[in-house]
């Protein structure tokens, strides 16, 4: 497993770190006291990360972005985390639904919002729907042509730099089992629109700068070509949102809790008591190993999400995770660094009061630690639904991806087993194709009749099988990772189906690549409907060349 970052990586990190220490932390004394990022600054840091090449770094390159990917992406929020929200977040990384836009929308708020032409903000929740999103009361209905849209959003993020909105509304209900469920569509609405108010927002203690709006819809009327994606589909369009977003989160608090140990660090090497440096004592030095603990679990956590994404293996429960480990730790390092250094720790010379203050609406907003819980446990739950669950650490294929497995197999002979579903795993393109071909293999093998039971331990059959895959496919230049990725592929879907005698396996033939000599010679299958007992392959061989022999 290889945690180096490539080169590109490293020239990015090291981009957006001399970014954000020449642009942007000169700035955040102004910013605290003002409450505001004034307007020339905003155009002064747009207008340069424009030139550095680090805006809108999340969007296609083929459409004018970065084209990164989300584990670069989760460096370089880090990297952007050493300093305050209201700052970076000026260097925009466009939410990813508008990659939804078809058509004139592409022109109209796309394509001008990775050039910094245009600013998005989204509005989702409301004074009495926050995590209950369903319990939404904006509604948005249709008028021939047009929609007409009434309610309220509040807690709007940035709606004041924004010139438009990703407005998520009911637009109908349907019945279900647990009763009426609302349908919600996502639209575009743009913040000259009649009907439409952006009004100041709440105070908040956390993110001073980065202001939060109230809109206010009014019989606000737009027109059908404004929904984004789907009509009723709102919720399939905010899912590609969440899950970025709650990794960004995540590595955003890495970078504040970079810079929360940097300031702890120092005050521990540097401050005499008792004749001694502070860090000396068990009492701080203790303090601090448990916080580079602590970050530690959350780089890995929120890492393998972001690498997770990259590999289309993501799930709600990944970016959940990431979430809570981040937002979390980030409290608790914070906290930590302020009891190191004291009293100063609480002064506004010091960045560690701003960073504690900002710590604390990680945990809330983009879905509370509560529901990021209740996400985890609920793919659990459901995960165990099919069976004995195996819970993945790095990509491992979930229970269901390969074909739910009752919960009474584990106690039954092989030969009562019954054949499992095909493979439907998205493991990659020349996983997927190796697999398929050694299905086609067996299916064609005992159509032929060829093919007949055997009576071999399920163990040591498997353990071949899979040693001989891998053998074969060190031949054909497969990287060793991938290897093991297909060990347990194989292991999980033909366990209890295929046999291979140990003194029968054709090892050159599989090493060549002829997968059927290798399977002709030693491979033993249990199909359904047989007998068990039946004459293996190879006797059945040797008896046809004795009789043609004589």
């Amino acid at each position: 497993m290889d945690f180096a970052l490539t080169d590109e990586q490293e020239m990015v990190v090291d981009t957006v770190r001399a970014f954000t220490e020449r642009e942007l932390v000169p700035y955040e004394n102004e910013v605290e006291h003002l409450g505001d990022v004034p307007p020339d600054l905003v155009s002064q840091i747009r207008d340069r990360a424009l030139a550095a090449g680090i805006y809108a770094a999340n969007m296609p390159a083929e459409m004018g972005g970065g084209g990164l990917d989300n584990l670069t992406m989760a460096l370089v929020d880090r990297a952007f985390g050493w300093t305050q929200y209201a700052l970076h977040y000026v260097v925009a990384r466009p939410s990813n639904i508008l990659l939804a836009c078809v058509g004139d929308q592409i022109e109209e708020y796309l394509l001008p919002t990775i050039r910094g032409e245009r600013v998005d903000c989204l509005a989702m929740s409301e004074p009495d729907a926050g995590s209950d999103v369903r319990g939404m009361t904006c509604r948005a209905v249709r008028d021939g042509d047009d929609y007409v849209i009434n309610g309220t959003k509040h807690f709007i993020s940035h709606a004041d730099l924004a010139d438009y909105t990703i407005l998520f509304a009911a637009t109908g209900e349907e019945d279900t089992p647990r009763g009426p469920k609302k349908l919600i569509t996502s639209f575009l609405v743009d913040h000259d629109t009649p009907g439409l108010e952006v009004t100041e927002g709440y105070r908040s203690v956390s993110n001073r700068g980065y202001h939060n709006c109230i809109l206010n819809f009014e019989e606000c009327r737009v027109p059908t070509s404004k929904v984004l994606g789907t009509e009723h589909r709102g919720f399939d369009v905010a899912n590609e949102w969440l899950g970025a977003t709650r990794l960004q989160v995540a590595a955003v608090c890495l970078g504040r809790a970079d810079r929360a140990m940097s300031v702890a660090l120092d005050w521990a090497a540097s401050r005499e008591q008792f004749g001694q440096k502070i860090g000396k004592f068990q009492g701080v030095s203790f303090k601090l190993a448990d916080m580079r603990t602590k970050m530690v679990e959350a780089e890995l956590m929120t890492y393998r999400a972001a690498w997770l994404m990259d590999r289309g293996d993501m799930v709600d429960g990944d970016a959940a995770m990431a979430k809570i480990s981040s937002t979390e730790m980030l409290q608790f390092v914070s906290d930590e660094a302020i009891q190191i250094l004291g009293g100063m720790g609480l002064m506004d010379e010091l960045p560690l009061e701003r960073i504690w203050r900002d710590a604390r609406v990680d945990r809330i907003w983009d879905g509370t630690s509560e529901i990021q819980r209740h996400i985890v446990g609920r793919e659990m739950l459901r995960a165990s639904r099919g069976g004995p669950v195996q819970l993945r650490l790095l990509g491992r294929p979930r229970v269901g991806e390969l074909g739910n497995v009752p919960q009474d197999a584990v106690n039954r002979r092989p030969h009562d087993r019954p054949h499992p579903p095909p493979v439907a795993v998205a493991q990659g393109e020349p996983f997927r194709l190796l697999v398929q071909a050694f299905e086609e293999k067996l299916a064609r093998l005992a159509r032929d009749g060829e093919l007949a039971l055997c009576g071999q331990k399920r163990k040591r059959a498997v353990r071949r099988e899979v040693s001989r895959q891998r053998r074969f496919l060190w031949r054909q230049n497969v990287k060793q990772r991938r290897n093991a990725k297909l060990n347990r592929v194989l292991r999980r879907h033909f366990a209890g189906i295929v046999r291979v005698h140990p003194l029968r396996v054709d090892v050159d033939a599989a090493a060549a690549g002829d997968l059927h000599g290798a399977l002709h010679l030693g491979l033993h299958v249990d199909l359904p409907g047989r007998p068990a007992g039946a004459f293996d392959v190879a006797v059945r061989q040797r008896e046809e060349q004795r009789q043609a022999h004589d």
